[in-house]
């Protein structure tokens, strides 16, 4: 029963009472004295709603006074409780009083809600004043707030506009331990409208949210009907939506009992007109608005088996991105704003009780990655590849890195994140490959218990900790739709087309998987077709699929320079050089085809796999790239020279690093004169020729022991070099082609001439008790002089040579291992017969010298002295000079 009062205040609120029977009014007694036109009870007479004239109070009959003087505000009483809201006429404020036996609560709120939460047993301390919590058994406010969904009863009342109202009112059933009964909660929430002073949704249930012009109201519905002793029965949770009618500003029941937030309903509430895209943890959704993208959280339970409800609705990006990229499981967000820029944002999201924040991370250009379970990649554990790769900073190591990414190095797949293919596409990464427990979790027997083969050794079946998933997608901006719908692990590619992987299990074993492959050719055609492995090792030209953005019109195999020691390249995974229009990138399939370089292409890349060494081309600088550091200088007078010693095939940790910038030259690291093997790698542009040197030297031992007559020890070794040097000049496209096959070196010199030379390669078997082995072989280098297409010449029945250096002023050349030498011309004529030691250059004239020659112990190799103390000589110094022609 309702019951109105005159108008009061610029608000022009009515008065109203809700009241559920005129039985109450007679339960009490009329304290003597007190004047009114009418009580309206509290549902336990404790207190009433004294109203008199214009004026209204609160009265409590306990005490016999008043707990809220007469006053022309209005007032509003809730349902089951003794609780009141209270509308100031003069500050047009909400407030909210709650009134029992020992207590009695205040709080004031905003013009647009004001709420009480508290303890649904009488035993509780705790009350939630509109945010604040009070602790009644110390009179004092808590140090923190608590949510309001941390006391159970609630009693609150939010303005939705001039005429409706919301009206929460809920208990939830609790146990009374003194008398072990379980004591039944109420749901009286719903929707109060003023104007024609009647609920609109009627107040039965739990609690009711708002979203855009939409309801949704939380149902509580027993599962058993009977009181429950000592115990508490079972609730089921459904929503029942209610929808605004704007033609007649009435609520049409729209949905019952609804327990899942479908695509349809998604769209509707959102008030979009086309698809949103809901995340896999089914809480959260990208949504498009007026052609921009925003992101919210949308949920209606807290675990999957819709028995705790939990309802949020937060938006939480505002619909102003070109697109938005989010995945649950790594709880990280990404944002493309202003696509002609391609400024992409990475986030990290924080989960909350109401609401979840997002915690800026890192933004880049053209493509942005967050790996997971790899902390050693990245010391951030996020990856950027920006295009600002010409800035360059010295850091203090006094190291040159490239500003903005001094954390990382060019990879490939990220877990999560995106790669801007051109002015539509986008390559959404979001996987995550299995993971492995590290302890058995049953026997191939099914057995909880270690079992055993017949020798004894354990026979373990590991479970699978996190099974494979992948939510991978390619994305066209301007059809505003996906072209490779998210659900596949990895996918690679550009313009071309595409690969993408999958796995699959094998005969539901824990242990096995294989990978599908599939191959977009061209992504307007939309045609799959599906590959294996021996495909791809016949056909290297599918490989172009696999790199993003780049048409590759050629794909070559990248030696790895280990022609002459086979077993050491069958270890090494081969690698792809591909380019096309004016860009070069590299790839390397490993074992699952996923590119274990670089999906980043430049206008020229080498890359040596052994030491993860770059060279690369961008803009107007050359570039260097290592685990060590980064470096840059400029293409028309600059040279890069990086040295890493190596022992015995395995890389050591130092370096020298040299930057020659035209007369100036910077040397960072360490000295490595004590390593007699090493890897040296140079780049620069001489001319039209771009030189790249990537010359190794390795020494590999094994010890074996042989029990012949008595045990033998024997040193089994090998030394030889790599072959990856190369000389590279532009076509009429302005590609850089490779014009030379490649050498272990390889240099400029003047008259448009080049010197290199082919890898040394020696095999040897040395015993401790006999000779060595005469299976050992060796394979001398070769020296070549090159014209300026990179072809042999010759020198009169030569056409390669023992040795040739370059001295500055011509050519120091030995026909024939062991030979002595002779001196060359840049115009390659001889100078001299091969006879000499070294030439030097003194007062424009070539000076030839036999170095003095002393005799040797054939055992020792030390000199033999003579009886005066002097070595013997057994060829004396000699010194001729010769005019240069």
């Amino acid at each position: 029963m309702i019951i109105f009062t005159s108008k009061s205040g610029p608000m022009k609120f009515f008065l109203f009472v809700v009241f559920f029977g005129l039985s109450l009014s007679i339960l009490a007694q009329t304290p003597k004295g007190l004047k009114y036109d009418q009580l309206i009870y509290s549902h336990d007479s404790l207190t009433a709603l004294v109203i008199k004239g214009k004026t209204s109070g609160i009265y409590n009959f306990q005490k016999n006074e008043f707990s809220v003087e007469p006053s022309k505000n209005i007032f509003f009483n809730f349902p089951q409780t003794n609780a009141y809201a209270e509308f100031s006429a003069k500050d047009r404020t909400i407030s909210m009083h709650w009134i029992s036996s020992t207590d009695y609560f205040f709080v004031k709120g905003s013009d647009s809600s004001c709420y009480i939460g508290f303890s649904e047993e009488t035993s509780g301390s705790l009350v939630n004043l509109n945010g604040r919590v009070f602790d009644k058994l110390n009179g004092d406010f808590a140090a923190e707030s608590q949510d309001q969904e941390k006391l159970e009863t609630l009693v609150k009342i939010e303005r939705l506009d001039m005429s409706y109202f919301l009206i929460t009112n809920f208990q939830a059933g609790y146990i009374n331990t003194s008398i072990d009964t379980y004591i039944p909660g109420f749901n009286l929430s719903g929707i109060y409208d003023f104007n024609h002073k009647k609920y609109v949704i009627e107040p039965i249930y739990k609690h009711c949210y708002t979203v855009n012009q939409f309801v949704f109201c939380l149902k509580e519905t027993q599962i058993y009907e009977d009181v429950i002793q000592a115990g508490l029965p079972e609730f089921n949770y459904t929503y029942d939506i209610y929808a605004l009618r704007k033609d007649t500003a009435l609520y049409d029941f729209y949905y019952e009992d609804v327990t899942e937030l479908d695509q349809s309903k998604m769209e509707e509430v959102l008030a979009v007109g086309f698809s949103i895209t809901y995340s896999e943890d089914g809480k959260h959704c990208i949504y498009p608005f007026e052609g921009k993208y925003g992101f919210a959280k949308f949920q209606l339970f807290d675990d999957a088996e819709k028995k705790i409800p939990h309802f949020v609705f937060q938006n939480i990006l505002p619909p102003i991105y070109d697109f938005i990229a989010f995945s649950n499981e790594f709880q990280k967000v990404i944002t493309l704003k202003d696509y002609g820029s391609q400024k992409l944002e990475l986030h990290h999201i924080f989960y909350g009780d109401h609401e979840d924040s997002l915690q800026y991370l890192y933004s880049s250009r053209t493509s942005l990655g967050y790996f997971d379970r790899d902390p050693a990649l990245l010391e951030d554990n996020f990856l950027v590849s920006t295009d600002s790769i010409s800035s360059i900073e010295l850091d203090s190591s006094g190291f040159f890195r490239l500003k903005g990414s001094d954390q990382a190095k060019p990879l490939s797949f990220p877990n999560f994140g995106i790669t801007i293919l051109d002015d539509s596409l986008l390559i959404i990464h979001n996987y995550r490959d299995e993971i492995l427990a590290d302890f058995p979790f049953v026997t191939s027997n099914g057995d909880d218990s270690v079992a055993y083969h017949w020798d004894g050794s354990p026979y373990f079946v590991y479970p699978i900790e996190a099974d494979y998933f992948g939510h991978s997608g390619v994305f066209d901006l301007k059809a505003g739709d996906w072209r490779i719908s998210p659900g596949v692990v990895t996918i690679s590619g550009g313009k071309s087309g595409f690969i993408y992987r999958h796995p699959v299990r094998i005969d539901n074993d824990l242990t096995k998987v294989f990978f599908s492959y599939a191959i977009s050719q061209g992504h307007e055609s939309g045609n799959w077709r599906f590959i294996d492995k021996t495909t791809f090792e016949n056909d290297p030209m599918l490989y172009r699929y696999a790199y993003n953005g780049l048409i590759a019109d050629t794909v070559f195999e990248a030696p790895n320079g280990f022609f002459h020691h086979k077993e050491y390249e069958n270890e090494n995974s081969k690698t792809y050089y591909m380019s096309g229009n004016k860009q070069m990138g590299i790839y390397s399939p490993g074992n699952d085809f996923l590119n274990q370089v670089t999906d980043e292409t430049f206008e020229f890349l080498h890359y040596n796999q052994t030491l993860e060494v770059y060279f690369y081309l961008a803009g107007d600088s050359i570039y260097f790239s290592s685990p060590f550091c980064n470096a840059a200088v400029s293409k028309k007078s600059g040279k890069i020279i990086f040295e890493q010693p190596d022992i015995y095939g395995d890389p050591v940790y130092m370096y020298q690093l040299t930057l020659i910038e035209g007369k100036n030259t910077i040397i960072k690291g360490e000295s490595l004169n004590e390593y007699e093997t090493r890897t040296t790698c140079s780049i620069e542009i001489i001319g039209d020729a771009l030189i790249v040197n990537d010359h190794s030297d390795y020494v590999e031992k094994r010890r074996l022991e042989e029990f012949i007559g008595e045990a033998e020890m024997i040193t089994d070794k090998i030394i030889f070099e790599s072959e990856n040097s190369s000389v590279w000049k532009k076509n009429t496209h302005g590609t850089w082609l490779k014009i030379s096959p490649y050498y272990a070196g390889i240099e400029k010199i003047p008259n448009d001439l080049f010197i290199a030379n082919s890898g040394y390669y020696m095999y040897e078997i040395d015993s401790y008790n006999g000779p060595s082995d005469p299976k050992g072989k060796t394979i001398d280098a070769r020296y070549f002089i090159l014209d300026s297409n990179l072809r042999v010449k010759s020198y009169m029945d030569y056409f390669d040579f023992a040795y040739i250096e370059d001295l500055g002023f011509g050519l120091k050349v030995q026909l024939n291992d062991g030979d002595k030498f002779f001196f060359m011309t840049y115009d390659l004529v001889a100078v001299t017969d091969a006879e000499w030691d070294r030439f030097e250059l003194e007062n424009g004239k070539l000076k030839a010298i036999i170095d003095t020659q002393y005799e040797e112990d054939p055992e020792t190799g030390e000199p033999i002295y003579n009886e005066y103390g002097t070595p013997n000589e057994i060829v004396s110094s000699t010194t001729k000079y010769f005019k240069l022609p």
